[in-house]
């Protein structure tokens, strides 16, 4: 399935997108939040379910939230050093949010991914 989605689609009226970086990663991570919210645990599980929503894979998760569900040996690395946010579902963000700011102007496009599979349509 090939996702012709972007993300600033599932933003609705009074939302923005926001930009994050997490530790242990220099790769920007983005959510949805409420304009002016400062709960980025909501904003972040809210995101994941609107991902899944539209029929976005785990590999759209991680390259959206930067979360991903962690396998036994990943899951007790990440309970050693203790630095992991639970989302939902099973879904770990495998850091700690060192940054987060809105982006009013940002345009993400939700999913690159099968973007040779769908030429071949």
């Amino acid at each position: 399935m090939s996702m012709q989605c972007v993300l600033n689609d599932l933003v609705s009226d009074g939302e923005v997108l926001a930009e994050y970086a997490i530790s242990g990663s220099y790769i920007p991570y983005h959510c949805i939040i409420e304009r002016g919210s400062t709960d980025i645990a909501s904003a972040l599980e809210d995101t994941l379910h609107r991902i899944l929503d539209a029929g976005g894979s785990k590999e759209d998760i991680y390259e959206i939230l930067g979360a991903k569900i962690p396998n036994e040996e990943e899951w007790r690395e990440l309970q050693e050093f203790d630095e992991f946010i639970v989302i939902d579902l099973g879904y770990v963000i495998p850091g700690l949010i060192m940054s987060f700011h809105e982006d009013e102007e940002m345009k993400y496009n939700f999913s690159e991914l099968d973007k040779s599979n769908s030429n071949a349509d």
